[in-house]
């Protein structure tokens, strides 16, 4: 062969290997995550959510090898971050730690949501949950929750609960036992379950739905614990019947759920869904999730799906029935 067509073929298999060295790796697409995620919370440093999307960071740095880094967006229970993550750009670095209200309550006691919590948003995991707790002040003459529904509906004058707020869980599910059995009750909002939990320990008010933080005030004997909202009962209170034992089919339980802005590419989504159902059942992390007052909830993509469809369908009823708007 002529030298110079040797030399010719040589530049030019040359050039074609530079060349795509430099189009592959261009149009190559880096495994997710490739760089830092941002987990955004609706709640102030040191509540539930926060600390369980700090738990959960450390866990997701490690096992997915890029940073995970909380930031907390507080405003208009939960709205201002709702909208924050829902009008990111749906590449898997903005995720929203979503408590179960701000989804399925929100839509229903605000006349305008800048955000649609089902278009806008992939449900991609279920991370936690908590049963509440229906007490009593101890002067009041019931030891069940049947015995508490008769004293109810006998009274000439309604029954005082205390909520933390209205259009929480702790107002509408009340107001869910009440529609289900019948029960004479009035509705006393506070500012805080704190608040409502000394209203009910003062003898202000009757009754109160309230978190498992309750547990000290109840094994005290300053509140008295009548039923737990599960669907089984509590490990915190094994003691402490059921609602659904006296009123079949009852159940409200508070959950936070891992969501992603709507788009987000599927190689994202399946990532994410898999590093957060290990670190739901990694033996490590139940005690951690606990000290934190929560259970890990697992559960399929679609039986989350579902879970936030049906609360929508349950609480658009409650708060059309408690007649709640918050704006």
């Amino acid at each position: 062969m002529n030298p110079a067509k040797k030399i010719f073929r040589f530049f030019s298999s040359v050039l074609c290997v530079a060349a795509l060295a430099v189009i592959v790796p261009a149009n190559a697409q880096s495994p997710y995550p490739a760089r830092p995620v941002k987990l955004v919370v609706p709640s102030p440093p040191g509540t539930g959510p926060d600390l369980l999307a700090r738990l959960m960071a450390v866990n997701l740095s490690a096992s997915l090898g890029q940073p995970f880094v909380v930031e907390n967006k507080v405003g208009a229970n939960g709205n201002i971050a709702a909208e924050f993550v829902a009008r990111s750009p749906a590449d898997g670095y903005t995720l929203l730690v979503g408590p179960d209200a701000l989804l399925t309550i929100n839509p229903h006691v605000y006349a305008k949501l800048p955000f649609n919590p089902t278009g806008d948003f992939i449900p991609l995991s279920s991370l936690v949950s908590q049963e509440l707790f229906l007490c009593v002040n101890p002067s009041v003459p019931v030891k069940t929750l049947r015995e508490f529904i008769d004293l109810s509906r006998k009274s000439g004058t309604p029954l005082s609960y205390a909520s933390a707020s209205s259009g929480t869980q702790s107002h509408l599910a009340m107001e869910i036992l009440k529609t289900r059995t019948g029960m004479n009750l009035m509705h006393v909002p506070y500012k805080g379950g704190a608040a409502a939990s000394l209203a009910t320990m003062s003898g202000e008010v009757s009754a109160l739905f309230g978190a498992t933080a309750l547990k000290p005030q109840i094994a005290s004997g300053k509140l008295k614990a009548l039923a737990s909202t599960g669907s089984k009962r509590s490990t915190i209170l094994p003691d402490v019947p059921t609602v659904a034992e006296t009123v079949p089919g009852f159940e409200s339980v508070l959950w936070i759920g891992l969501f992603a802005p709507a788009a987000t590419p599927p190689e994202a989504v399946a990532a994410m869904r898999g590093a957060v159902q290990k670190f739901l059942t990694a033996p490590e992390s139940l005690e951690k999730i606990g000290t934190v007052g929560f259970d890990p909830y697992v559960t399929s993509p679609e039986a989350f799906r579902d879970l936030v469809r049906n609360d929508l369908v349950k609480y658009a009823q409650a708060v059309k029935a408690a007649g709640v708007k918050l704006d």
